[in-house]
């Protein structure tokens, strides 16, 4: 018999006790997506999807299921009829043919597709959040790594990117971004040396292959680490050498699996390519030189002679093989596109304040920022003599950098989320605390609810009450959602349009939902790379010249045109740099013999305005 270990229903209620928080956590998971679905904000209990992105997702997925050309990037039915090959990587369409692969015994892969990527985010989400449980142990209690979970699920740009029905590869990032975040925190306080430093910079690769836009976290990386070596020396050379060698593996690897051999020199900005496989290899290059060097340069100001010479070099040789690197992942983006359409894309948007409604938004989505970067700075003097100082110099430095990139774009708010997660965390662990002083339970417990809760959800609820105060002081402008789903499937129906494939004229928005519910092929759709696709869209829709319109539309083959005059669509074509648009005039009637209009069932005609081209 075990003496040292209790045994039987006092074990069993230890044990109870411990899956509590789990139990507690999977609640909190459930119960706002549950929610979201419920009240329609998710449209995933009806089967839908949301946003653009996600259909065109299960396109290329389906795309690759049905032709197996796993190189073939090509969506034949976008930027008809010449088709459109996108910047996206194969990670998350793995992870979406592999879920699809599971239930396909049951309902066929197209179905299983279906429904696994309607369900792809939440899943992902889960699995983030026990991630950043585990990510946060080395310098956060128990307790307080519960908390973390807690803040993690409990933030508005993460539920938004992570709802029921997104099948995009956004909760993939975040998850990738955690575990570095975790292997950092590791590395940071010397556990498991050379190899956690390979694997934290293997994840760093991965999330370059994802997206580069994770080139940011990767860039923070680098430089913590760089700033550790310039206090303490050699180890953080050995560590940053590591970090290179994991780096340089992954991204090697994601470059032989996305592309053919005869493509591997191809150079691409907005994904992976030997531009980022020589931006490892400069960056190991650095760390292994600083190695070798480390007697010569042993002292504070030695390395950081070293470390300015180094950073300039490694910059100049950059530049002078890849200049088009600094000018960003988009350098190559045509800039008429940013007239036309990106200026109008709502996650490019800012969050700085400028009016009582962009300042209520700036607190929903980042207002605890301004509370945990003071904070984490505080820690950094506090624990400067402490081995964890280098791990709220990470906290300190991801937050910062995301708190300032989601002022210039509200998609980067999630990343900010999640850095500051950890520190809001700590914080709320330390407010409790401080109500030790209240001797009566119950009134102990009261303070700590209400602590909790100030802290879990003031910035949330006060960010929406602001926004709603100003919402309420402007003119709201009319707008609604068009069912492009229910239109996509009227014109497939076999007695219909769907006889046989057309090309349809319409706004970027709606092509990928088109593309996936019918057997149509859409002209434009809203990526970068589809610049004549969205140019010629927009050509046609606002020009002023019927025979230009007319034009662009037989050299596309096009046969149908469709409207749905909402806000957004309406931002887009309503005005013309020649006055009255094509667009302007279909909606009132005036438009030109060539397009017939058709009649569409009633519950379409609410939303919906299609003409046919007359030959």
């Amino acid at each position: 018999m075990n003496f040292g270990q209790a045994t039987g229903p006092i074990a069993d209620s230890a044990e109870a006790r411990r899956l509590i928080p789990f139990l507690m956590i999977l609640v909190l998971w459930a119960v706002p997506q549950g929610t979201m679905m419920a009240i329609g904000i998710s449209p995933a209990l009806q089967g839908g999807l949301i946003d653009p992105d996600s259909f065109m997702r299960l396109v290329r997925v389906l795309h690759l299921y049905e032709t197996g050309a796993w190189f073939d990037g090509t969506i034949p039915r976008s930027n008809a009829p010449y088709g459109d090959v996108l910047h996206w990587t194969r990670p998350f369409d793995v992870f979406l043919a592999a879920g699809a692969w599971l239930l396909s015994p049951a309902m066929g892969f197209p179905a299983g597709l279906h429904w696994f990527g309607i369900m792809s985010a939440p899943l992902l989400t889960l699995a983030a959040c026990f991630t950043l449980g585990w990510a946060v142990r080395p310098m956060l209690n128990r307790e307080h790594s519960y908390f973390t979970m807690i803040v993690f699920l409990t933030q508005p740009g993460i539920l938004v990117y992570c709802m029921a029905g997104r099948a995009d590869h956004h909760a993939l990032q975040f998850l990738v971004f955690i575990l570095c975040i975790g292997l950092m925190l590791r590395l940071l306080l010397g556990r498991g040396g050379w190899w956690i430093a390979a694997a934290a910079g293997a994840a760093a690769g991965l999330g370059i292959w994802v997206s580069v836009e994770f080139l940011l976290p990767v860039a923070a990386m680098l430089g913590v680490l760089g700033l550790a070596w310039l206090r303490n020396g050699d180890a953080w050379a050995a560590a940053g050498s590591g970090f290179g060698f994991g780096q340089i593996a992954m991204v090697t690897a994601a470059l032989l699996l996305e592309r053919p051999l005869a493509d591997f020199g191809s150079v691409e900005y907005d994904r992976i390519s030997i531009v980022h496989l020589t931006v490892a290899m400069i960056a190991f290059a650095f760390w292994l030189l600083a190695l070798a060097l480390g007697r010569i340069i042993g002292t504070v100001v030695g390395r950081l002679l070293f470390g300015i010479v180094g950073a300039m070099a490694a910059g100049a040789i950059l530049y002078g093989v890849f200049p088009k690197f600094f000018g960003g992942p988009m350098v190559d983006v045509d800039p008429r596109l940013f007239t036309v359409w990106m200026d109008h894309v709502g996650e490019l948007d800012g969050l700085l304040p400028t009016d009582l409604e962009t300042f209520g938004r700036f607190l929903f989505l980042v207002g605890p920022a301004v509370v945990c970067l003071p904070y984490a700075i505080a820690m950094l003097w506090r624990r400067r003599d402490d081995a964890s100082w280098s791990c709220w110099l990470f906290l300190g430095v991801i937050i910062a950098l995301f708190f300032a990139f989601s002022l210039m774009h509200v998609r980067f708010a999630p990343f900010a989320e999640i850095a500051f997660a950890p520190v809001l965390a700590a914080i709320l662990g330390r407010m409790r605390e401080w109500t030790d002083w209240i001797r009566r339970q119950p009134i102990r417990d009261v303070a700590r609810a209400m602590v909790s809760t100030i802290l879990l959800v003031g910035f949330i609820g006060s960010g929406a009450a602001v926004t709603a105060t100003a919402a309420d002081k402007q003119p709201v402008e009319e707008e609604w959602a068009c069912p492009i789903g229910d239109m996509a499937a009227y014109l497939n129906r076999p007695d219909g349009y769907g006889d046989r494939s057309r090309i349809v004229v319409a706004m970027l928005d709606h092509g990928p939902a088109l593309i996936y519910g019918s057997r149509h092929a859409a002209i434009a759709a809203p990526y970068h790379r589809n610049t004549n696709g969205i140019l010629d869209v927009h050509r046609i829709m606002t020009g002023a010249v019927d025979a230009e319109a007319r034009r662009l539309i037989d050299k596309r083959g096009a046969e149908l045109v469709l409207l749905c005059p909402n806000k957004a669509e309406t931002k887009l074509f309503a005005k013309g740099t020649n006055g009255v648009t094509l667009y302007s005039r279909l909606l009132d009637g005036s438009g030109p013999e060539w397009l017939r209009p058709v009649d569409l069932p009633s519950e379409l005609a609410r939303t919906f305005r299609l003409f046919e081209v007359a030959g």
